[in-house]
């Protein structure tokens, strides 16, 4: 992952606010609770959190929805090279 990170990174890493930008690591809520509003919890306490700073993390397949509720939109993919196989991938951020 991380030498993947280290060719993506340059083509989203376009500014000085998104170089200081937070990463946002794994936030994961069991399946037989989803639907009960915690990962929105989760991500909301997260970006407060972070404030007005810009805000960043590299999703799963099929969460770019959910993110994109909180105002994170997709600006890479990150499943190239040696992640080409990953079913997912997508870099999204929050400016």
């Amino acid at each position: 992952f991380g030498r993947v990170m280290e060719v993506v990174e340059p083509e989203f890493m376009t500014t000085q606010r998104r170089k200081d930008a937070w990463y946002i690591s794994t936030l994961a809520v069991d399946p037989e609770i989803h639907g009960a509003g915690l990962g929105s919890l989760l991500i909301q306490d997260t970006l407060a959190d972070a404030g007005d700073k810009a805000t960043w993390l590299v999703g799963l397949r099929g969460v770019e929805k959910f993110y994109e509720k909180f105002g994170i939109q997709a600006v890479a993919k990150s499943n190239i090279g040696e992640m080409e196989a990953w079913t997912g991938g997508a870099v999204m951020m929050r400016e």
